[in-house]
């Protein structure tokens, strides 16, 4: 597949999640289907919107004889919003994060790749529920030691319950 986000730092949905593991090591794997809403513009230090949002995969393989692999493995999951330490409870479905795309090479063509991801689309492999205790096993202590980063949720501003009144005066109205 061509490039068609450019490399850069976007807020993205996750809009499906899949515990496996991977084809040549058969280590636990997280893989995540995304819809990618925003791009950081870094100039004007902000997310904008984008006119065409597609989806992306994005693959998070963990080794577990590895510990920088587990470390950023915990860390990601914890920049992105998730707060527990039991990966049999985990669900970051719906959850709004920041992802990034790098430009890579397939087949001898420039092409996406979403931290560590692959622009698959939906064909996210079966969930393997046995990941999750791998996982678990792996990653439960690190989970817990690890604290959650602040939510990235923004509070949505409350309307007020007050109702104008009438008090005959046109002077109070704004337009």
């Amino acid at each position: 597949m061509a490039m068609f986000y450019e490399p850069g730092t976007y807020r993205v949905k996750v809009l499906e999640q899949s515990m496996t593991k991977t084809k040549a090591t058969q280590n636990p794997m997280l893989v995540l289907k995304c819809r990618i809403l925003q791009v950081w513009d870094q100039h004007q230090e902000q997310f904008f919107d984008l006119n065409q949002c597609y989806d992306r995969t994005i693959w998070l393989p963990v080794d577990p004889a590895n510990e920088s692999s587990q470390e950023r493995f915990a860390r990601k999951l914890r920049h992105a919003g998730w707060q527990g330490h039991d990966f049999k409870t985990m669900n970051l479905v719906g959850i709004t994060c920041e992802a990034e795309c790098r430009e890579s090479e397939y087949q001898g063509k420039p092409s996406e790749s979403w931290d560590l991801a692959n622009p698959g689309g939906s064909n996210l492999a079966e969930n393997d529920p046995g990941v999750a205790k791998s996982l678990n096993a792996i990653l439960g202590k690190r989970m817990k030691a690890t604290p959650p980063a602040p939510s990235q949720v923004e509070p949505q501003p409350q309307e007020s319950q007050e109702q104008p009144v009438a008090d005959g005066n046109d002077e109070a109205i704004p337009f």
